[in-house]
């Protein structure tokens, strides 16, 4: 399937730390979902916990006032 929408279209290339965390019913059902969307036709589908790490780091990285306190965090400014 076609990936050119989705705001993950491919997985970074990290050395994960492992993080067990429980998620509603339909979250879950939703990361499933999406994983088959981002699957290559013919070819396995992407592992959750890899496609969910991603999404959190973008979520991460486009929420404004997180990246500005993280700023002043690592700058050692204080708030």
């Amino acid at each position: 399937m076609a990936t050119d929408s989705l705001k993950i279209t491919r997985l970074a290339d990290a050395r994960p730390v492992r993080l067990t965390m429980q998620l509603p019913a339909d979250v879950w059902r939703d990361l499933e979902l999406y994983a088959v969307f981002m699957s290559e036709p013919g070819k396995e589908k992407i592992p959750l916990a890899n496609l969910a790490g991603d999404m959190i780091a973008r979520f991460m990285g486009e929420d404004h006032a997180f990246l500005r306190r993280k700023k002043k965090v690592l700058s050692g400014q204080k708030d």
